[in-house]
C-alpha cells in the first residue's frame, strides 16, 4: 500500500485544495514521506479496493519496468498516479504499454460510464468491457484522488513555487501530465477510475464546495435549494458508504449500485477473488479510431488541393481568352507608340501561372501535417 500521510498533513475541503496545491508537496519534502494517497473530503471507494490497488501496483511496476530491490510495491520511478478522476486520455501517437484486468466487476458497465474525457482503446487487443486499464495518462479531468511520490512531489513543488506557473491543483497536474519536462511521463492512472464521490442526505448544495454569490458562507445563495433523501455514490460499484451498516453487522454479501447494469449484482467478500492483469502493448497503427481520424482529416484536405488544381486548369483555359481581350481593347483605344505599348502591356503568361500553383499545395500540406503535430 501507499505510504500513510504525516499526521502533519491537514485535512482540508476540496476548496482549499484547489486553493493550496503546493501544501502537501511541501509536507511531503519536509517530513521525507515516500508517496502519499491525496483524497478529497467527498471521496468514495470500492469495498474491493484492496484487491484493486494490487493490479494498480503490478500495472504500475511493468509500465516503469521496476526491478528489485524496490522501497514501493508500486515500483520507484513514478511521479503521479491519478486514481480518482473524471476521464483521462491517452496517446494513441504513441507505442505503449498498457497492464490490463478483464472481467473485472468492479469497473463500471458501459452504460454508466457517461463522462465525456475517454482514452482512445480502439486498438484490438484492448477491446472487450468491464476492463481496467492501467496506462500513461497525457490528460486528465478532476483530483478526486491521486497518489504522489516523492519525486513527483518536488516536481510538483518546483513548477508551481519556483516557474510562474502558479495554478489550481487539478490544472497544475493537468499541464504537468500533458507537457512533461522529465524524461518520462509525469502521470501514470487507472481507467476507468477506482474512486468515486459519496453524495450524502441533506442539502445537494453541500456537493460542491463552489459558491454561487456572497463568500461569506453565512450568507451563501444556495444554487437550488432542493434536498437529497436517500445517500448515493457515484462512479462506483460496490461503494464502502452504502455499506458501512452491512459491514459493521458482519455481512459479507454486498449488493452493486446498479444490480440490472453492472457485471455482478452483488459479490460475496468471503469467496471472491479478482482476477489478475495482464501486460499488453500496443502500436500505434492499432488505434482503429486514430487512424480513421487521419484518414478523415486526409480527406478533408482533399478537396482543397483538388479546387487549387482545377483553378490553375482554369487559369490555363482562360488566358488565351485575357490576351485576345486585351489586344482588343488596344485597338479600339486612342494609337500609342509600339515602344510605350510593349513596355506598358506584359500579359501574365501560363509557364508563372503554373510556378505559382505548387507553392500554395506546399503551404497547405505543412499546414496539415502541422495540425497532426500538434494534437
Amino acid at each position: 500500500m501507499l505510504a500513510r500521510p504525516s499526521e502533519h498533513i491537514p485535512t482540508v475541503s476540496k476548496r482549499e485544495h484547489q486553493q493550496r496545491p503546493i501544501s502537501h508537496s511541501c509536507s511531503m519534502i519536509r517530513d521525507r514521506i515516500q508517496s502519499a494517497l491525496v483524497l478529497e473530503d467527498d471521496v468514495d471507494w470500492d469495498v474491493l479496493l484492496k484487491a484493486q490497488m494490487t493490479e494498480v501496483a503490478r500495472g504500475t511496476r511493468y509500465l516503469r519496468n521496476a526491478t528489485l530491490p524496490m522501497h514501493s510495491p508500486y515500483g520507484d520511478n513514478w511521479d503521479l498516479i491519478t486514481l480518482g478522476h473524471s476521464g483521462v486520455n491517452n496517446n494513441p501517437m504513441k507505442d505503449q504499454h498498457y497492464w490490463l484486468t478483464k472481467n473485472d466487476p468492479t469497473v463500471l458497465a458501459p452504460e454508466r460510464q457517461a463522462w465525456s474525457r475517454k482514452p482512445d482503446l480502439s486498438a484490438p487487443s484492448l477491446a472487450g468491457n468491464h476492463i481496467r486499464y492501467v496506462h500513461e495518462v497525457v490528460k486528465l479531468t478532476a483530483t478526486t484522488a491521486y497518489a504522489v511520490s516523492l519525486r513527483g512531489a518536488a516536481r510538483l513543488l518546483y513548477d508551481q513555487s519556483m516557474l510562474p506557473n502558479a495554478k489550481s491543483i487539478d490544472m497544475a497536474i493537468l499541464k504537468l501530465c500533458r507537457y512533461d519536462a522529465w524524461g518520462l511521463p509525469f502521470c501514470l492512472g487507472a481507467y476507468p477510475m477506482l474512486f468515486g464521490r459519496y453524495r450524502a442526505i441533506g442539502p445537494i448544495d453541500k456537493d460542491s464546495d463552489r459558491k454561487s454569490g456572497n463568500e461569506n458562507e453565512s450568507k451563501l445563495i444556495p444554487q437550488n435549494g432542493r434536498d437529497r433523501l436517500v445517500p448515493e455514490s457515484e462512479l462506483t460499484v460496490f461503494p464502502v458508504s452504502l455499506n458501512i451498516g452491512r459491514l459493521l453487522k458482519g455481512e459479507h454479501i454486498i449488493p452493486s449500485v446498479a444490480p440490472k447494469k453492472d457485471m455482478m449484482a452483488e459479490v460475496d467478500l468471503k469467496k471472491f477473488i479478482l482476477p489478475k492483469g495482464q501486460p499488453v502493448f500496443v502500436k500505434t497503427g492499432e488505434y482503429v479510431d486514430w487512424q480513421a481520424a487521419q484518414r478523415i482529416e486526409v480527406k478533408d484536405e482533399e478537396p482543397s488541393a483538388k479546387t487549387s488544381v482545377q483553378t490553375s486548369e482554369q487559369l490555363k483555359q482562360e488566358e488565351p481568352k485575357k490576351e485576345e481581350e486585351l489586344a482588343a481593347e488596344t485597338k479600339t483605344e486612342v494609337p500609342i507608340p509600339e515602344a510605350t505599348t510593349s513596355e506598358l502591356v506584359t500579359p501574365t503568361t501560363s509557364t508563372e501561372v503554373q510556378s505559382a500553383t505548387p507553392i500554395i499545395n506546399v503551404e497547405r500540406r505543412s499546414m496539415r501535417h502541422q495540425r497532426y503535430e500538434d494534437m
